[in-house]
């Protein structure tokens, strides 16, 4: 629309942000509810979608309360991805994550590497690190993975 009649500039500007939108996200609460506005769900869809309560998503947007595990495969095929920075990680955070979005707990991720619940804890915390065979079946595990 012609700002005067015979003035033939148009004025334009951005539209901003809804209230509450987080524009620098650094809770996984926050990644979602970002996520959520630009996706033009509401907190009740989206609960449907990801198969949780409406309550869930009030948790983890507003009161910055951690996902329970077996939602995170769920809230990264939402996302798109796990988020937090995705490089620099020990191989221990890179293990921890690959678990998380598989929504696997330590004990079920131990069995399948054939270690001890205990020993996949010490790894992830970096107390420890896998060697020799135990190290191969974890890169394994890892390789292609980028979640």
């Amino acid at each position: 629309m012609p700002a005067l009649p015979f003035c033939h500039a148009v004025l334009k500007a951005a539209r901003p942000p809804p209230p509450g939108y987080p524009t620098h996200p650094g809770t996984i609460g926050e990644h979602i509810r970002k996520r959520r506005i630009e996706q033009g769900l509401t907190q009740k869809a989206l609960a449907a979608l990801l198969g949780v309560s409406e309550a869930a998503i009030l948790d983890w947007e507003i009161h910055g309360r951690a996902p329970a595990l077996r939602t995170i495969p769920a809230i990264v095929r939402f996302l798109g991805r796990l988020p937090g920075d995705q490089e620099n990680l020990t191989l221990g955070q890179r293990l921890r994550r690959c678990r998380q979005v598989r929504g696997l707990s330590q004990k079920v991720l131990a069995r399948q590497l054939n270690v001890d619940p205990g020993t996949l804890a010490r790894w992830e915390s970096g107390e420890r690190r896998p060697a020799g065979d135990l190290l191969a079946r974890v890169v394994d595990l890892l390789r292609g993975f980028h979640g």
